[in-house]
């Protein structure tokens, strides 16, 4: 059965001109070996074809559907809302806080992360007095 697969490795390298170095050697590795089954020697046959036959064009029309897949799947994350190219009010103005008064926002930042740094030790005061 190793011989039979060999003969048509052999054959095919000789039929297919051209072909690249990385399928050579994949043939070479198969050819040398000296026991094997014809399921195997069928799977590398099938491959080989497979890279034999892909010429330029195919490539290139391959890589144009992978750029038109890619692109679907970016388009299909991206937000549904309606894209402006600027805000007509102005920077800031489509925060959830005003950013007009910075005494104000500094207050505000102030509470916020200082209650969140404070959270933690509150509880762990509170589980410590509770024993």
């Amino acid at each position: 059965m190793a011989l039979v697969g060999f003969q048509i490795v052999l054959a095919l390298s000789a039929q297919t001109p051209g072909s690249s170095p990385a399928v050579d050697s994949a043939l070479m590795d198969v050819a040398a070996m000296t026991r094997g089954n014809q399921l195997a020697a069928a799977i590398t046959i099938t491959a080989y074809k497979k890279v034999a036959h892909n010429s330029s064009s195919q490539r290139q029309e391959e890589e144009k559907q992978t750029e038109i897949m890619l692109g679907q799947a970016v388009r299909r994350f991206t937000t549904s809302a309606v894209r402006s190219s600027h805000y007509a009010e102005g920077p800031g103005k489509n925060l959830p806080f005003s950013v007009d008064n910075k005494w104000r926002l500094l207050g505000m930042m102030v509470v916020f992360f200082g209650s969140g740094f404070a959270f933690p030790f509150i509880v762990v005061r509170h589980q410590i007095l509770k024993k």
